[in-house]
């Protein structure tokens, strides 16, 4: 048969069932010795207790299914399958001892009798194969299952060669038994395979589509990280490569003048030392912002509410603010997205806007969110593409734009600046 990988709950289940044949063939070895002991009654209930016990055992040995592998269910299937024939050819053998002795006393009752023990095989077949049907149907091919069915069909043949020297029972009653029961088994295989193949073609899909999810996940994981990257590098341009290339230029003032012009040198010097300072704490305090602590553990308007008034004091703004008491509900990528924007709009108004008032806003009107961050600065005209004054605006953008909302940005020379981010059903 096809190779094809051994579901996981099928060996248990099989199990079961020939756990539940061998303590009914346990009742029928202990019945057969009863009064009227037929020897070939007796046999083939051994004989199927000894099927059992030895299929539990192959069914219960993991060595066994490492080492054959696929082949390992196929070879119980193959045992479970012949051993209730053998079985059930065996006690054909008995049948005529039972219709001598129901001869001795009512002979117009051995015909009745013969159907009798006809329907008692085909139940019996029918019930110790059934879950081997099952198992086929729903393990291989529909086309394999056709071929065990028609396998089964021709054992029947086999045993209708002895079966009319021992039941007196129609050739013809027997054949239509054996074609029945191979029907029934090919109709219950039939929708056991095509739900199978159902089955497994969903499980299919739901792989691939775990698949695609997976690096779906994946190449979101990777943009978050180039972008969260790019953020880095503007932090880093904001603080401390201002910072450092401030600091070049005025050391080589410094060297230029330190033999001609001491007392400037020494003037200069002294800037580049509170250059410096102010360096260290601007870079400081980047670090602390880049590590989010407020928003972590204030939440959203209480970890506003401190940046725009640190950022304030530190720039000698008067400052406008309108925040709502809480902020429920949102996603936290949400909340990130308007912290970020709300500390990248206040560094520029701080260090480029050379404002003096900033007003900042946060609402919840009619399920959308709005964010307002305004100043009365310089303002601005659009520069080209690339433009250093432009790399915090564009990541803001993006930031915007993973979310789902809206970021707009209106400024004019000398009118200021007014940044406005919204975002609808959250």
């Amino acid at each position: 048969m096809k190779r094809w990988a051994i579901p996981t709950g099928i060996v248990p289940l099989f199990r079961f069932f020939i756990f539940v044949r061998f303590i009914l063939a346990g009742f029928e070895l202990l019945n057969s010795f009863g009064n009227m002991r037929i020897f070939s009654f007796e046999t083939a209930a051994l004989a199927a207790v000894i099927e059992c016990a030895l299929l539990l055992g192959y069914l219960s040995w993991p060595w066994l299914k490492e080492r054959l592998g696929n082949k390992f269910l196929a070879v119980g299937l193959a045992i479970a399958t012949l051993g209730p024939w053998m079985e059930n050819l065996l006690g054909l053998q008995g049948y005529p001892a039972i219709l001598n002795q129901v001869s001795r006393q009512a002979p117009f009752f051995v015909p009745e009798i013969g159907r009798v023990l006809l329907m008692v095989t085909q139940l019996q077949l029918i019930f110790t194969l059934f879950i081997p049907v099952i198992l086929v149907g729903w393990q291989y091919s529909l086309r394999q299952m056709t071929i065990y069915c028609l396998s089964l069909l021709a054992l029947d043949a086999l045993q209708i060669l002895v079966w009319p020297g021992s039941v007196p029972v129609s050739l013809l009653v027997v054949v239509a038994a054996a074609i029945f029961r191979t029907s029934l088994f090919l109709m219950v295989g039939f929708v056991v395979n095509r739900l199978s193949a159902e089955q497994k073609q969903q499980n299919a899909l739901l792989l691939q589509a775990n698949r695609q999810m997976s690096h779906y996940a994946g190449t979101l994981e990777q943009l978050a990280t180039s972008r969260e990257r790019n953020r880095l590098a503007r932090e880093l341009h904001d603080t401390l490569a201002h910072t450092l290339s401030g600091l070049a230029v005025n050391l080589e003032a410094v060297t230029a003048l330190w033999e001609t012009d001491p007392a400037q040198a020494r003037e200069i010097l002294k800037q580049s030392l509170a250059v410096t300072r102010n360096g260290l704490l601007e870079t400081r305090r980047a670090i602390q912002a880049l590590r989010a602590g407020p928003l972590e553990d204030l939440g959203l308007v209480i970890a506003l509410k401190q940046m725009a008034i640190s950022s304030s004091e530190r720039y000698g703004l008067k400052l406008d603010l309108d925040l709502p008491e809480k902020m429920e509900n949102l996603d936290p990528e949400v909340e990130q997205c308007i912290y970020r924007v709300a500390a990248e709009g206040l560094r520029n108004i701080g260090q480029h806007a050379r404002a003096s008032q900033v007003r900042l806003r946060l609402a919840r009107l009619d399920e959308q969110v709005e964010f307002l961050l305004k100043d009365d600065g310089r303002g601005f005209t659009s520069p080209p593409a690339g433009k250093n004054e432009q790399f915090g605006i564009q990541g803001m953008f993006e930031r915007a734009a993973v979310v789902g909302g809206v970021l707009t940005v209106n400024s004019l020379p000398e009118q200021g600046t007014e940044l406005r981010f919204t975002l609808a059903g959250k």
